[in-house]
């Protein structure tokens, strides 16, 4: 009995995250590594972070559109970038990708009429944090809104999911 018990595999969820941010990729791996009960699935997770060009657009448009692009750098696009990321995949999940998790933030400042939105990395690299303090001092309302928009891809079905 204790021999056909060893033989079960562990029911596994294969995820790889696309963000070049550690602590973002910790935190993930953290709540995917929790398992309440014991039948829940084990979750491998592997971060990568492919070059995409992000579009303009409205909050959505621009994540879903990262996420496809994401999906043609990692499993599409005939690359040597591409043949790395997969090495990666391979040596951390150790078995087929399931999932694809992408996602975006965005900065609605009320003072500001909601700029800079889904831009706010690219004008935090231009001003840095203490250029958004000097923009910000000159209002009284200083209220914002981050916005985290995740998007799951199942790679069998090829259907992506808005969080």
């Amino acid at each position: 009995m204790m021999e056909m018990m060893q033989n079960v595999e562990e029911p596994t969820i294969r995820v790889v995250y696309a963000t070049g941010n550690p602590g973002k990729f910790e935190e993930a791996s953290w709540v995917f590594g929790r398992r309440e009960r014991a039948e829940d699935p084990r979750v491998l997770t592997c971060a990568l972070d492919p070059y995409v060009t992000e579009i303009q657009g409205t909050m959505e448009e621009i994540a879903r559109s990262k996420s496809e692009a994401t999906y043609q750098a990692l499993f599409v696009d005939l690359s040597q970038e591409r043949e790395k990321m997969q090495e990666k995949i391979v040596a951390s999940l150790d078995g087929p990708v399931e999932y694809l998790l992408t996602e975006d933030v965005s900065l609605s400042i009320n003072a500001l009429c909601g700029f800079p939105g889904p831009y706010v990395k690219p004008m935090l690299e231009a001003i840095r944090p203490d250029g958004l303090w000097d923009l910000m001092s000159r209002y009284s309302d200083r209220s914002a809104t981050a916005t985290c928009m995740m998007l799951m891809k199942c790679m069998k079905t090829m259907t992506t999911r808005v969080f």
